[in-house]
């Protein structure tokens, strides 16, 4: 970003959300489609499941496995 630019976190914490969707209309950019914009954060907020880790929660005793007699 060039000298004299608001971010996005700098505009957020002024309250100044106006300035910065102004300088971005000013740069030609255009307004998201909400649609797509809301499917799209649904998306990247999903939090990632690990190869490793099984879709069961832990055992509230801590064991990790089977039960064994």
């Amino acid at each position: 970003m060039g000298k004299g630019r608001l971010t996005l976190k700098d505009a957020i914490k002024a309250g100044n959300l106006e300035a910065f969707v102004a300088q971005a209309e000013a740069d030609g950019v255009g307004a998201a489609d909400a649609k797509r914009m809301y499917a799209a954060l649904n998306e990247a907020a999903k939090p990632q499941q690990s190869k490793r880790q099984t879709s069961h929660s832990p055992s509230g005793d801590g064991s990790r496995g089977k039960q064994t007699r």
